[in-house]
């Protein structure tokens, strides 16, 4: 077999954030004879929307199953039923494939080791990976081939798995964790081996064992000292690798409750001249909109109620967006032109921030050392009472949503009555603040 049939299976449930830049990733590499099944287990975000995306635009190279509750196992069984394929290739949905030879360097090695039943690649960390995570990455996943006759360590994240061999001996539908390992145990005990082969290399955001938010100290430090003695830094910047794929419109919020539309004219024009790209900015007002912009949202069409909360406006403004585009967007960014003074790189800033640390939303900030009391059941509380040098207090940080936060879409489309900020990007200029009154 000179070209061997390979199908890539990705496994989602709620993988909005990853699943463009996972299958964008795929469908780029030099492996002509390929095709990707998605197996869903009842997405309730856009994961499904985005998978149909791209498979309109790709047409041929994408298949769609939907399962009922999530089983690994089956999950794969059924993906790899779907392709009378050769290979099939097992991915996480966030896992992103180093190089665009990944899919060649597995099957490259499959035809030549013919007693392999399967082989998992290396996983790489990335800048956002929780530092335990990246730890055991790096400590599992070492730089040298290994052939495996008794050791049945296996990872279904990155991974490839012969067809022939599946056949004889599937996945347990039932099992509930490790599924990888159970396999490469049971092929092991037929005759077959396994393999690890290093240079199929992804960069997995999770991790082995997804650590949760606390990270270790001790793991900090021995991920600092494993970077500086490798050869390359293992921490690549998430910004760096899909970029080119982000799709991030940006909204500008005209008050509704200014009748000097000539003045707002000018403010918007003012914000155009330093914002990129005029096609993927939107313009939320209640004027006729044609000598603003291209993308032209009347307000009244998204701020549909009264008393409407502006989280609630947000996700009307999301939907409005991406039914424009046809498509999901990763995230928006907002300007709100009530403010008197808007930094427009606050913008970039906070883009950067959420993309190559993996947050939720990022929004810009002031910065305040000062005294502050909330009240609460007609009682007063104190926040911040320190008199202390200004060294030696704690800051205060006051969000800025119109000055250029950015949001991911998930978190705008969720639920959600809270926004889950990952991070600020602060100043200590006051000016931020100020908002005008109606004129």
């Amino acid at each position: 077999m000179d070209n061997p049939i390979v199908n890539v299976i990705i496994r989602t449930f709620n993988e909005e954030d990853w699943i463009k830049h996972c299958l964008l990733h795929v469908l780029r590499q030099n492996y002509d004879n390929l095709v990707i099944t998605v197996v869903d287990s009842g997405s309730a975000d856009a994961t499904v929307n985005i998978v149909k995306n791209i498979s309109d635009e790709f047409p041929g190279k994408i298949l769609l199953k939907t399962v009922g509750v999530f089983k690994p196992g089956n999950a794969i069984n059924v993906g790899a039923s779907a392709v009378d394929s050769d290979y099939f290739i097992c991915l996480s949905a966030h896992c992103i494939p180093q190089a665009s030879d990944w899919v060649s360097t597995y099957i490259e090695f499959m035809q030549s080791h013919s007693n392999v039943a399967g082989c998992y690649g290396k996983q790489l960390p990335l800048s956002c990976t929780h530092a335990d995570d990246a730890r055991d990455l790096l400590i599992t996943f070492g730089s040298e081939i290994r052939i495996q006759e008794k050791e049945y360590f296996f990872h279904n994240a990155n991974s490839v798995i012969r067809t022939v061999c599946w056949v004889d001996m599937p996945f347990d539908n039932d099992i509930p964790h490790v599924e990888d390992r159970a396999w490469a145990k049971g092929v092991l005990s037929a005759g077959w081996r396994t393999a690890y082969l290093p240079d199929a290399a992804v960069y997995h955001y999770h991790g082995l064992h997804q650590h949760g938010s606390i990270r270790s100290f001790r793991a900090s430090n021995v991920l600092n000292v494993m970077n500086s003695m490798a050869d390359e830094p293992f921490d690549k910047d998430l910004m760096g690798i899909i970029g080119e794929d982000l799709d991030i419109p940006i909204v500008i919020l005209v008050p509704s409750d200014f009748v000097n539309t000539t003045y707002m004219a000018s403010k918007v024009k003012q914000l155009l001249e330093s914002l990129p790209e005029k096609s993927n900015i939107f313009i939320v007002d209640n004027t006729d909109g044609e000598s603003l912009a291209v993308n032209y949202i009347k307000r009244s069409n998204v701020d549909t109620l009264e008393g409407l909360s502006l989280r609630e406006l947000m996700r009307n403004i999301l939907i409005d967006v991406e039914a424009r585009r046809s498509r999901v967007v990763d995230a928006l960014v907002f300007f709100d032109l009530r403010y008197a003074y808007i930094e427009a790189g606050m913008g970039d800033q906070c883009i950067k921030l959420l993309i190559d640390r993996w947050l939720p939303a990022v929004m810009p900030a002031w910065k305040d050392y000062g005294n502050y009391w909330i009240q609460k059941d007609e009682r007063f509380k104190n926040l911040s009472g320190s008199y202390d040098l200004r060294g030696k207090k704690p800051a205060i940080y006051k969000t800025t949503l119109g000055q250029g936060a950015a949001i991911r879409a998930s978190i705008i489309r969720s639920n959600l009555s809270e926004i889950p900020v990952g991070e600020v990007i602060w100043t200590e200029n006051e000016k931020l603040l100020l908002k005008e009154e109606p004129c």
